[in-house]
């Protein structure tokens, strides 16, 4: 199963909705949540089995991936 990751503007803009990315390893969605918070997005994130999860938990699963 793969990591969710839904976004959408901080300030909210006339027809933009949130949207929702899946990415197969932390490692990826970690890269992906850098790339949304430098462009101003906010984010919310669901591990594999579904559970919300914070930006650092997903960091610190791409870490382990790697290593």
């Amino acid at each position: 199963m793969p990591y969710r990751i839904t976004f959408s503007p901080r300030n909210p803009i006339s027809g933009v909705e949130e949207s929702t990315a899946e990415e197969e390893t932390a490692a990826a969605a970690w890269a992906l949540v850098q790339q949304l918070e430098a462009s101003d997005e906010k984010t919310s994130i669901k591990d594999p089995t579904g559970n919300t999860i914070s930006w650092q938990e997903l960091r610190d699963c791409a870490a382990k991936e790697v290593s």
